[in-house]
């Protein structure tokens, strides 16, 4: 269906001018308009991605156990305690000297920020994820929190001048292939998201200006 201008609006002898009306008939006449916002939106989200610094992301886990000679210390004494440490490897007395063995230019309290240890359900295993700048890097850096760890528990597990626990490393960090972040795609996505919306505001304006245009004729 299709607005027509009514007879005392029109000069005389003048054709009856229609209106389309719906989203179909405005994507029609404006297009062009459309489809030049998209292409923008399209390129600023690729130069967006190209801006932003890689992250690049690995992990390694290192289990908790009981020293052979320490029959004092039970697999449950050895669970309770896990979580104590997998918090432990995100303080300073983990990140400074691991900072130190990988010889990276960065301080505890920065590199805190990129570093995320956790647990595994039903183990003594403590998983710890490392983000960097470079793929490399991250893996060394993965590498010498786990050994500052391990460092750390037999140290604070003392008792009578025998270390009762330790860590092994059960999962050696990779050197990821393709940085965590950013991710092109999300980025484009989320810039067509807003060009959409950018190119509906434009294309109702224009549609309004039309249609106000033709009223006062």
């Amino acid at each position: 269906m299709t607005d027509t201008l009514p007879a005392e609006s029109r000069r005389d002898g003048e054709a009856p001018v229609t209106t389309r009306p719906g989203s179909r008939g405005a994507l029609r006449r404006h297009g062009a308009v459309v489809a030049l916002i998209l292409l923008v939106a399209c390129a600023v989200g690729v130069v967006v991605t190209l801006l932003m610094p890689a992250r690049y992301v690995t992990e390694t886990k290192v289990m908790l156990m009981p020293q052979a000679d320490a029959s004092a210390v039970s697999a449950s004494d050895t669970a309770s305690l896990v979580f104590t440490y997998a918090a432990l490897a995100e303080t300073s007395s983990v990140l400074d000297p691991a900072i130190s063995a990988a010889g990276v230019d960065t301080d505890s309290a920065t590199l805190a920020e990129d570093v995320s240890a956790s647990t595994v359900p039903l183990t003594s295993i403590i998983t710890i994820e490392v983000g960097a700048p470079a793929a490399l890097e991250a893996a060394e850096l993965a590498n010498a929190i786990a050994a500052s760890l391990i460092d750390r528990i037999g140290e604070r597990s003392v008792v009578g001048g025998q270390a009762l626990l330790t860590g092994d490393v059960v999962e050696e960090p990779l050197v990821p292939e393709a940085p965590d972040s950013p991710k092109t795609y999300l980025n484009v996505a989320v810039a067509l998201v807003v060009g959409f919306a950018v190119s509906g505001a434009v294309v109702a304006a224009r549609e309004a200006s039309a249609r106000s245009r033709l009223g006062r004729r």
